[in-house]
Order: C-alpha cells, then sequence, then structure tokens
C-alpha cells in the first residue's frame, strides 16, 4: 500500500514541465528502436552513423529523465532539457541530410519525372523520418526555457450517466 502513495506523492511534487518530460524521455527512446528496427531489421549497415540514432535516443531518454527528477534544482533541468533538445535536434538534421543524400543519389543521372521520383521515394530512406527527432528535441528544448509557461488543469472525476 505505501508504493502506490509514494508514486502519489512524486506526482503530485512534479510541475508540468517535468511531468512532460518524463512522458517525452520513453518517447525518444521509441523512436530509437523505431529507427533501430528500419536501420538494421534484415539489412547491411551502409555507414557507420545509422547507429547514432540508436545509441543517441535510449541516453537522451535516460538524461531527460534524470534531470526531470522533482529533487533537482530547476537550473540543472532547464540546462538538461535544453542539453537534450539540442542533441535531439541536431541528430535528427544530420539524419535528414543522410537521407536527402540517398534520395539525391538514387535520383542522380535519370530525368526528373514524378515517376523516376516516386521509384526513388520508395527505395531510399524515408526523408521525413529524422525529422520526428527534429520535432521532438524542439519540444524538449522548449521545457528549458523558462518563459515557456505550461499549465495543467486538474481534470474532474468522470461522471457517467445513468441509462433511464
Amino acid at each position: 500500500m505505501k508504493a502506490p502513495m509514494r508514486m502519489k506523492s512524486f506526482f503530485a511534487h512534479l510541475d508540468a514541465k517535468r511531468t512532460l518530460a518524463l512522458v517525452l524521455g520513453p518517447g525518444a527512446a521509441a523512436i530509437g528502436g523505431d529507427a533501430a528496427i528500419a536501420h538494421f531489421a534484415g539489412r547491411e549497415m551502409a555507414h557507420p552513423a545509422q547507429f547514432l540514432p540508436v545509441v543517441v535516443a535510449p541516453l537522451a531518454c535516460l538524461a531527460l529523465m534524470a534531470v526531470a527528477a522533482p529533487r533537482l534544482p530547476d537550473l540543472w533541468f532547464r540546462r538538461g532539457a535544453r542539453a537534450v533538445g539540442t542533441v535531439l535536434t541536431v541528430l535528427g538534421t544530420v539524419g535528414t541530410g543522410f537521407h536527402g543524400r540517398a534520395l539525391a543519389r538514387l535520383l542522380e543521372g535519370s530525368p526528373f519525372t514524378w515517376e523516376n521520383l516516386k521509384t526513388a521515394l520508395a527505395v531510399a530512406p524515408p526523408i521525413l523520418a529524422p525529422g520526428a527527432f527534429v520535432m521532438l528535441g524542439v519540444l524538449v528544448f522548449a521545457l528549458g526555457i523558462p518563459r515557456v509557461r505550461i499549465e495543467l488543469e486538474p481534470v474532474a472525476p468522470l461522471r457517467l450517466a445513468r441509462a433511464a
């Protein structure tokens, strides 16, 4: 019985930004897992940089969840969130460059037509996939900006209407 009370007490003392950090952290790990499947499931490694999202994402998850601890000073949380956000944004930007370069190589030497573009997009790494890291990085970075305020209102208990 003490464990659920401790957990309730833990979350009661978190502000909205730290709560969001605890939610977004595992999201980074999930995107990294998706990248691992996309980069390595049944495929040979094309470039060592393919390891970056697979390694950086779980580390970003751990770092973000660590700095979200309620006992750490706000300054540590803000700096940690901005650092993790920056790393994720850079990772996604670099990944977009790699994916774009692969698409450009597939289109090289052939006329730029809709059919050639469709074929290249079907074969190339997904050009927008690293954007998930960019967007997540921007969200996490925003958590570390003092001027960004996030307030959550308590949710009223759900009342079900009784059938007459």
